[in-house]
């Protein structure tokens, strides 16, 4: 079993991380193809979007007899405007290279 995963109106999306961890650095995607069983983690940036809109993540390897609708997002509230951008955000204590998510870990430490 394969998925062929894309956000149904093509807006494309990050890879940040698969089953084997964190990539070497971010990839943009329009689909991604994961094998059953497998782990990634994407971001995907919904500031494109109004409040009320609802965009659908789909499996366009989906077949004859299943849905090809896997998730849908509705978009209920714009984003904060007071974050810190990332040039602005302190650097994590741990791993000392990578930005401060805002958690008790950034995204290169171990949890």
């Amino acid at each position: 079993m394969c998925f062929r995963l894309r956000l149904a109106d093509g807006t494309p999306f990050t890879q940040i991380a698969s089953d084997g961890g964190l990539l070497e650095r971010p990839v943009q995607r329009a689909e991604l193809l994961m094998p059953g069983g497998e782990r990634v983690e994407v971001v995907v940036d919904f500031s494109r979007y109004a409040v009320g809109q609802s965009v659908v993540l789909e499996n366009t390897g989906a077949l004859p007899t299943e849905r090809p609708e896997v998730l849908r997002f509705d978009i209920d509230a714009e984003a904060p405007t007071t974050a810190r951008s990332r040039r602005g955000s302190p650097r994590c204590r741990r791993c000392r290279g990578a930005r401060w998510n805002g958690t008790s870990s950034c995204a290169r430490s171990p949890r």
